[in-house]
């Protein structure tokens, strides 16, 4: 079974393709990897040792993984995203949009604000279940129900106490799908 069939994500458009199996998982995790699986943002590559945390949140929530980082535009990086995080295959539900092409979504740095990709991915998808965000970028913060956002101090990357609250916060949320 392919997981990135081509077409996936379409960079020059809003459009992408849907989540088929979004209700396999009582929630979802959002995840940014540069940053977060690795404590140099700049490196491009995921520390083998901050992999186990997410495994943690994973594995104690049954959670799907959407990949809201750069990366998930590059077939490349997506292997190497499938051959550090096990059992991701099974887990992966799909990617946010890209909305830089957008100009109504720009911020008044010429940025898209990533909440506004997960926000679209969300709404497009019709989840209204438990997730968490991990992301090193603090242009997010928002109020919701089901939000968990987390930001990373300096270079530390995703630690044993970030996969900690995120298991609490994942397991203490109310499951609408």
């Amino acid at each position: 079974m392919q997981i990135f069939p081509n077409g996936s994500v379409h960079l020059s458009s809003y459009r992408y393709k849907k989540a088929s199996n979004i209700n396999r998982f009582p929630c979802l995790v959002f995840i940014d990897l540069d940053g977060m699986l690795n404590a140099d943002d700049a490196s491009g590559e995921i520390d083998p040792e901050m992999v186990p945390h997410l495994q943690h949140i994973l594995e104690k929530t049954n959670a799907g993984i959407v990949l809201s980082t750069g990366w998930r535009a590059d077939w490349q990086k997506k292997q190497e995203i499938a051959a550090a995080i096990p059992g991701f295959e099974q887990r992966y539900v799909g990617d946010i949009p890209d909305l830089g092409a957008e100009r109504s979504f720009w911020n008044e740095d010429g940025r898209v604000n990533r909440w506004d990709e997960i926000e679209a991915w969300l709404e497009e998808n019709g989840y209204e279940g438990p997730y968490a965000v991990l992301d090193d970028r603090n242009d997010m913060l928002r109020e919701h129900p089901s939000f968990f956002h987390t930001v990373t101090k300096g270079r530390k990357g995703l630690t044993p106490e970030i996969a900690r609250r995120v298991v609490k916060h994942l397991q203490s949320t109310p499951n609408k799908v």
